[in-house]
């Protein structure tokens, strides 16, 4: 199955989704929570995700300095919203590496160096999403009840991801370990990804080095995004508890959890109607109404869209400059570095 077909599949999984999601909602309900939105909350929320943006830009900046590799955040700004624009419409978002791409396109840098930069700090991000998962689980564990059985396999799922990212954290830094997977330089594009983590690996001490700097910036960006849904949630009509810090404590977990829907290799796009979805599912056991919940779940994602839109014309800059064929040279001549190491 080619790219095209596949992409093409998400499209039509979230569209599927979606339309369920309407057939079993009144969508004129869901409209009307949306029109009756307390405007001056969406546009502190908008302030709230620029804000959130210019943080991992920073991060960007960081471990960039590290390597040494010198860029004002203004300047990673442009790539990453273009990252986050094409992870808004990508499966698992994996979109989000177009940032490293044009980095290393605009300013001409090596492009293990820009990638390392990306992938290295989600990671934490991932642990942070992981542990939001099993936090609310625990939560809805409290609130529900489950059988033993379910709480196992519960635990298994959660242990699993946990795994996954340790199992990409030891990739990063232990060579023996990649080159247990030597064979899959067999293929084109493993040989590819083969000879990328090479490349990185060479790098991955330094970013141990600043590990505490990233956690706290991480840390941080997580923090702002529980205030931008706890404002969009205040929006339209949510309030969960009478302390505005416990809410925004859940709004922190609640906003890990679900976007690693968006994450997960399921056909959709970035999640797209899955973290709807659960949107309805989870707040529907706190007493929110089923279109409340929708036109929070749907805010959110306008929200990205809206203020990553502002990233279209560093898109249309890296396709102009080479596009694709370019990527792929990139990485033909990382592949050709890693070689000669």
């Amino acid at each position: 199955m080619d790219s095209r077909t596949k992409y093409l599949l998400n499209i039509v999984g979230s569209i599927i989704i979606f339309i369920l999601i309407f057939y079993f909602l009144d969508i004129g309900k869901v409209l009307g929570v949306l029109s009756y939105a307390n405007i001056p909350l969406i546009i502190l929320a908008l302030i709230a995700y620029v804000l959130i943006n210019l943080i991992m830009s920073f991060r960007i900046k960081v471990v960039l300095e590290k390597l040494g590799i010198k860029l004002q955040i203004p300047e990673i700004l442009k790539s990453n919203f273009a990252g986050m624009l094409a992870s808004d419409f990508t499966p698992a978002r994996s979109g989000y590496f177009f940032t490293a791409f044009s980095l290393s396109s605009r300013f001409n840098l090596p492009i293990d160096k820009t990638i390392l930069s990306i992938f290295g700090p989600q990671l934490f991000d991932f642990t942070i999403k992981i542990s939001s998962v099993a936090i609310l689980t625990l939560l809805m564990v409290s609130v529900l009840g489950v059988a033993d059985m379910d709480g196992f396999l519960i635990a298994v799922s959660i242990l699993i991801m946990f795994s996954a990212i340790l199992f990409f954290g030891l990739l990063l830094v232990y060579p023996p370990l990649l080159e247990k997977f030597a064979f899959i330089k067999k293929i084109a594009v493993g040989r590819k990804a083969f000879y990328l983590f090479h490349m990185m690996q060479k790098n991955s001490k330094s970013l141990l080095e600043i590990k505490w700097e990233i956690v706290g910036i991480t840390i941080t960006s997580w923090v702002v995004k529980g205030v931008e849904w706890f404002l969009l949630a205040k929006a339209v009509g949510i309030s969960l508890f009478s302390n505005d810090l416990y809410m925004i404590g859940f709004m922190m977990i609640l906003q890990g959890a679900i976007t690693v829907l968006h994450f997960l290799p399921i056909p959709t796009l970035a999640g797209g109607g899955t973290s709807e979805a659960a949107f309805v599912g989870l707040l529907a056991l706190f007493g929110i109404k089923p279109e409340v919940a929708l036109a929070f779940g749907i805010l959110t994602r306008l929200v990205m869209i809206l203020i990553d839109a502002s990233g279209i014309p560093t898109i249309f800059e890296y396709i102009k400059d080479g596009g694709i064929g370019k990527l792929f040279r990139d990485l033909e001549d990382v592949e050709n570095r890693a070689q000669e190491n």
